[in-house]
């Protein structure tokens, strides 16, 4: 019965610095080599006869390795190369991405990545929790306001973005983090009532119960992003229709 094995290249350097390679070429490190190596060990277990590959030379180099210790051939094959992604949008992509890492690491401020996010997390958890007031969430979306601004001129990555930076990468997670908690921030402001987890304080029952207004919020809201953090999103909204069950409010009590 014939069996196929798949096996990946070894590490290049372009994977070393986290960088996306698709058709272009980066030679092997020497951790990329050993890790051939290694697959060549095993495969010489695995009565392996015939090795084909792209004509790419990571692939084709890991192939030769693996066959010098399988003792056959290697076929190349342009047809395996990876999906070419250089069209002009990919390239805005990567150069986006390019110029946002330059930006975070030239900011050279004095707050760790870590300080702002537990900034963020106090002003989510004190403002935007489950239990909120419009003044509460006025008063959170200023102080997100000020979040991203410190991100954006005190922040301090250290290292370099040159190979694996665990403090950049959080970096643009935080940057995510705070765009979300914005986001919480306005459609929690928008939907004057309580369901389900959002409670507005301001909307409760005389049993302090939540108090839903069917007649204005029931839909699913969906958020538009505009391009920049400095604008407001956009919202747009999908009705919410019931055919198989009757819509009511829950009694916890019961």
């Amino acid at each position: 019965m014939l069996q196929v094995y798949l096996v990946r290249h070894g590490e290049t350097q372009w994977n070393a610095e986290r960088r996306i390679q698709g058709q272009s070429d980066s030679p092997l490190t020497a951790h990329g080599e050993r890790q051939a190596w290694q697959v060549g060990e095993r495969a010489r277990t695995l009565g392996i006869t015939h090795i084909i590959t792209s004509d790419l030379g990571r692939t084709r180099r890991t192939a030769e390795i693996i066959a010098e210790a399988c003792g056959c051939s290697v076929i190349a094959d342009a047809r395996l190369r990876e999906l070419d992604m250089g069209v002009p949008e990919f390239a805005e992509a990567e150069k986006a991405v390019q110029d946002k890492i330059d930006h975070l690491m030239n900011i050279k401020g004095k707050k760790s990545v870590d300080s702002i996010h537990k900034e963020l997390g106090r002003v989510m958890w004190e403002y935007v929790g489950m239990g909120r007031t419009a003044e509460g969430l006025k008063t959170g979306l200023a102080k997100l306001k000020d979040i991203r601004k410190e991100f954006e001129t005190e922040l301090f990555i250290p290292g370099s973005k040159e190979g694996l930076n665990v403090e950049l990468d959080k970096a643009f997670r935080l940057n995510d983090f705070i765009t979300m908690g914005e986001l919480i921030a306005y459609d929690a402001l928008n939907r004057n009532e309580s369901c389900g987890g959002h409670f507005r304080e301001e909307y409760q029952t005389e049993e302090g119960e939540a108090k839903r207004d069917d007649e204005n919020f029931f839909y699913v809201a969906c958020w538009e992003y505009q391009g920049s953090d400095d604008k407001a999103p956009v919202l747009y909204k999908e009705p919410l229709v019931y055919e198989a069950i009757k819509v009511q409010t829950r009694n916890y009590k019961s």
